[in-house]
This record gives C-alpha cells, structure tokens and sequence, in this order.
C-alpha cells in the first residue's frame, strides 16, 4: 500500500504528539498502598510511626480505619523516585505518628484508596513494661545542649534536648526538663527518628529560652 505524502505527514504528526504520552504511560506502574510499623512492640501509651508508601493512586487514603484503633499525631510527607516492575515511578510517602487506643495485639490496616489496599501490619501493645527489664547504660541516653553556656539576661539560647531509648517508653515516663528560670518556647516536641544501625528510637525537643537572671545555664536533667 503506498501512502499519499499528506496522509504520511499526518500520521507523522500525530505519533509526535503521542509521543510523550506513551512515555509517560510507560512509566506508570500499578497502583498500590504499602504500610511499615517501625517497631512491633511498644508499651501502652507510647507513640509508634506508621510508614506509608503508594504509587499512583487516584483517590486519596481513607485513614477512618486508622482513626478506629488509634489516635494520630504528627505527619510528615515526602517523594521518591524508584523502579519498580521495571519502569520509573514517583512514590509518595508518608509518616504519621500513632497511639493504639487498646492493648495486646494490635492490627493496623488495610487502608484503602477507592478500589486499591494494603497490606496490614501489627503491633504488640503491652499494658506494662516487662517486670524483669531494666535499662543498661547503652539503652537509655539523655543529652542537652545549649547554643551559649553563659548567656546574658533575657539573651535568647536554643536549648536542644535528645533522649535515645532501645526500648519502648511509656508516655508518663518521658524527661521533662526543668526550665524554672527561664522564659521558654517550643520550636518542636517529640520528634521522634528510627536509629536502624544503633536500634535506637530518638525523641527530639528543641526550645528557645531566655535566661531571667545572669551566670552560667544550669539545665537540671
């Protein structure tokens, strides 16, 4: 069959304008939700972060089932470039902090975006921390520091506390710094990391102070 030229322009035309169409479709993998529990046991009361990683979705996650067995804090949000399946995809990804409301074995998901689901991941809740346990002196660390150790009065100072912790904390058991003396406001509390390499969790509080009265700053721990 001989094409006429106009025809064979048209069609030339045409495949230039799909073009980046289908490279972009060739890059879309299959939509999916995938959760991650940074740790599988914690105590009653303490704070666990829940990883979610999705690819091309088109509704938005419905958290409801979330919010049944436990109570959400902070969330952060964040993209990554990966392969998956062999093609290049954009994966969003996002941490939220939670507080199962029940003991024993918790079962956290699936959570679903129109007709996608996850996986489900679990957590062991217990009411208290094991009897026979207590902290050695590489499982339970406290640093404070401050960004001048002898500041005028009323001169501000950032006052950055991290507690490193190998096991799961109950929330009543938390440092709290003594700032009598000072004139304090938080910049952040609780922000809590996964230290895989050291299997250490770390809470971060940071603060700006201003000293009521002069000397060196003495920050009981």
């Amino acid at each position: 069959m001989v094409m006429r030229p106009a025809l064979l322009a048209l069609s030339l035309f045409l495949l230039v304008l799909a073009g980046p169409g289908l490279a972009r479709a060739a890059t879309i993998s299959s939509p999916s939700i995938s959760l991650r529990l940074e740790s599988d046991r914690i105590v009653s009361g303490d704070t666990v972060v829940l990883e979610i990683e999705s690819v091309g979705l088109d509704a938005p996650i419905d958290l409801g089932p979330l919010r049944d067995i436990a109570a959400i804090g902070r969330e952060t949000y964040g993209t990554r470039i990966a392969v998956i399946e062999g093609k290049v995809v954009e994966v969003k990804l996002r941490r939220i902090e939670i507080v199962p409301r029940e003991t024993g074995l918790v079962i956290v998901g699936p959570l679903s975006a129109g007709a996608v689901s996850s996986n489900s991941q679990s957590v062991t809740v217990l009411a208290e921390p094991p009897p026979d346990w207590s902290p050695g002196p590489d499982d339970l660390q406290l640093v404070m520091r401050v960004s001048k150790a002898d500041p005028h009065v009323q001169e501000e100072v950032i006052l950055d506390i991290e507690l490193a912790h190998r096991h799961p904390l109950v929330a009543d058991e938390m440092p709290v710094p003594d700032l009598s003396g000072l004139d304090a406001v938080p910049v952040h509390e609780e922000r809590r990391t996964l230290d895989e390499k050291a299997g250490l969790r770390r809470i971060a509080w940071r603060y700006l102070v201003w000293p009521r009265r002069s000397g060196a700053l003495v920050i009981p721990g």
